[in-house]
């Protein structure tokens, strides 16, 4: 598909010879704050409200897209093609416009230009290591209650279903997808939990004792991945 690459979280006055900022700022599909170590290159972007991805189930988080520069005359000789994950939406931009981070454009094109043509395509996410869950609201009263998240999903990276169950059991329960990439779910099995993850593709796999203890929040790493 053709469209325009915009971009946010540059350095200052878009100087690339000033630092770049050292994280990404928590977004609306909720991934939390990002730093370079977790997603090195900062290779993110925010598409539209009115983008046809925001048609997949977590309004396109979590997918990947491959955007390749189409301006001959500013496009980088060594990287005009980058990867991308969907962390974001750009309430500004037009249907098929994408905002990347600035290290991206710039790996793509000079900054200067602040705009560029481009062709893009969704693409399996190619993430290496397993896949985090990030725990960001867990009570334990009145039948608990458990918010969460997960990150680092290689292939489709599209979930249509999440499920928690009792580590071990195998009594899965549906999770809701309430925003971007949460899932939630309130009466809660007897911990730990088991987390199952489904792709639009029918694929899945399971982060056994994915939770452990009991109100704990924050991002726990698992030993499952899909394959990209």
């Amino acid at each position: 598909m053709s469209g325009t690459a915009l971009f946010s979280f540059g350095p200052k006055d878009n100087d690339p010879a000033l630092p770049y900022p050292k994280s990404v700022p928590d977004a609306s599909c909720g991934y939390g704050e990002l730093t370079e170590k977790e997603f090195p290159g900062f290779k993110l972007v925010g598409i539209s409200p009115k983008s046809e991805l925001k048609a997949r189930t977590m309004g396109g988080c979590g997918s990947c897209i491959e955007i390749k520069c189409a301006d001959k005359q500013y496009c980088s000789a060594t990287t005009p093609t980058q990867v991308v994950m969907i962390y974001d939406t750009c309430d500004k931009c037009a249907a098929k416009e994408l905002n990347v981070n600035a290290r991206v454009f710039e790996a793509l094109a000079p900054l200067s230009l602040g705009r560029v043509d481009v062709q893009y395509r969704q693409v399996a996410c190619p993430f290496k290591g397993n896949i985090t869950v990030r725990v960001t609201d867990y009570r334990t009263a009145s039948g608990g209650w458990l918010r969460l998240g997960v990150r680092n999903v290689a292939g489709d990276g599209d979930l249509t279903m999440v499920e928690l169950a009792k580590a071990g059991s195998g009594a899965w329960i549906r999770m809701n997808n309430t925003y971007g990439a949460n899932w939630e779910l309130s009466k809660l099995p007897t911990p730990p939990f088991d987390v199952r993850l489904t792709t639009k593709a029918g694929k899945t796999t399971v982060l056994s004792s994915a939770v452990k203890t009991p109100g704990a929040t924050g991002s726990f790493p698992t030993t499952a991945q899909f394959k990209a």
